[in-house]
Formats: structure tokens, C-alpha cells, sequence
């Protein structure tokens, strides 16, 4: 009897145990894949979100939605199943229009399912139209510039643009204006300076104490655009 009792014990246990397991199983709910083509979507086109469940009944398999930005118009939805190496898979497609520019998050989706919800997302989209795609945006710098000089001192140094030496604009269209109480004036520069960035070398000659600030600049030529740092020079009495 005593040994009767410890079997139907040890059953009951082991049932527990698997019935425990296949609970936790259900709750993980199936593995979810998502492709977005294009990658990087613009301004006026059309994308599309797909969805590869682990799921082989499609009628099964219940999506819940986010509320859409208003970025973006649901053109098409699709859910069908497909045959896999290792079986059926439940394909969800959706085709979206982008209808205006910025930040767009989208998401996130529930994929429900008999044994259990997969949540998916956000993905978050960073749209541009098409010229801005094309928009070349060197990275700018000062070189030669000191932190500091003295009132009647003399000094030149240039506006650089790293790695870049396309088509340039002559070096006038990048003269700031002139601030008060110095002599500012552009100098030469050579085909050599051309080849290594050198967009615009300036001399300096300041008349009083103070501050020099060039303020920071965006200039576009084409479709470069020239982010163009601020410039800061402590001016001190010169040494009489």
C-alpha cells in the first residue's frame, strides 16, 4: 500500500512539473523576426513592415495595433501562412505611405496567439525626402585660430573642411561679417589649400580688448551644406 501511495505521488509530481512548463512555454509566446524595407525610408515613398511568426496556423495569430502616427497611411495588410524548412510560418506584411517628414515611432505590436503574446517594438523612423537624402555635410573646423592675442597683434588662420575637396564655392561666399573693433580680411588661398579642405583663410588684426566671436553659421551651396562652427578669441591690452 505504502509503495502504491508513493507511485501515485511521484505521478502526480511529474504531471505538475510538465503541466508547469508547458504554462511558461505558452506565456513566452512564439519567437517573432521583423524585416522593414527600404531600410531607411524617405519622404513620398511607401514601405513595408514584415512580420515571421513561429506560428503555423495564420487564422490563429491576432495582431494587435499601435494607433498610427498620422506620418504614416496603412495601404496594405496581409497575413498568410508559409512553408518553411522547419514547417509553417505565419507571414503578417504591412505596407505603409509616408506622408510627412521627422521623427516617427511606430509601435509597439502584440502578436497574440493560443500559446501566448509577443510584443515587438517600437521602431522609430528619422524620415527625410529625397533631396535631403543626397545633401552632402562635410565636417567643419577652425585651424590656426589662437585661444588668445593681443590688441594690435596680427594673426591668419583658415576654415577647413575634413576629407572633403568636391566642388567648392569661391572662398568670398564664406566671409562672415566683420564684427566691431577689428580688421578682419580674407586672404588668398592656393590650389594646394583647395586640395586639402582649405575653404577660407582670414587675417585677424584686433583693435581693443574684449571678445572676437564668429557665431556659428549654416550655409548651403548645391547640395552641400556647410555647418559652420562658432569662434571664439580672448583679446587682451597689448604690453606697452
Amino acid at each position: 500500500m505504502k509503495i502504491f501511495l508513493n507511485i501515485i505521488i511521484i505521478t502526480i509530481l511529474i504531471f505538475s512539473i510538465y503541466s508547469y512548463a508547458y504554462t511558461e512555454e505558452e506565456d513566452q509566446g512564439p519567437n517573432v523576426s521583423v524585416t522593414i524595407s527600404p531600410t531607411r525610408p524617405l519622404l513620398d515613398t511607401v514601405f513595408t513592415l514584415t512580420m515571421f511568426i513561429d506560428y503555423p496556423v495564420a487564422e490563429e495569430v491576432n495582431i494587435i495595433t499601435p494607433m498610427y502616427p498620422e506620418a504614416l497611411t496603412v495601404e496594405r495588410f496581409i497575413k498568410t501562412p508559409r512553408m518553411t524548412d522547419t514547417g509553417f510560418q505565419t507571414i503578417a506584411e504591412y505596407r505603409f505611405y509616408v506622408n510627412s517628414g521627422g521623427r516617427i515611432s511606430l509601435g509597439p505590436f502584440e502578436v497574440t496567439t493560443p500559446i501566448g503574446i509577443t510584443v515587438i517594438g517600437p521602431f522609430i523612423f528619422n524620415i527625410q525626402n529625397d533631396a535631403e537624402s543626397n545633401i552632402t555635410t562635410p565636417r567643419m573646423f577652425w585651424e590656426g585660430a589662437p585661444a588668445q592675442m593681443t590688441a594690435g597683434e596680427r594673426v591668419s588662420f583658415t576654415l577647413n573642411a575634413a576629407g572633403w575637396s568636391l566642388q567648392q564655392p569661391p572662398p568670398g561666399f564664406f566671409m562672415p561679417q566683420v564684427p566691431r573693433s577689428v580688421i578682419l580680411s580674407q586672404s588668398p588661398i592656393t590650389p594646394a589649400d583647395r586640395t586639402n579642405g582649405v575653404l577660407l583663410r582670414l587675417t585677424l588684426i584686433p583693435l581693443e580688448a574684449g571678445d572676437f566671436v564668429l557665431p556659428v553659421r549654416v550655409l548651403q551651396y548645391e547640395n552641400t551644406r556647410f555647418n559652420i562652427p562658432a569662434l571664439r578669441i580672448r583679446i587682451t591690452n597689448s604690453v606697452r
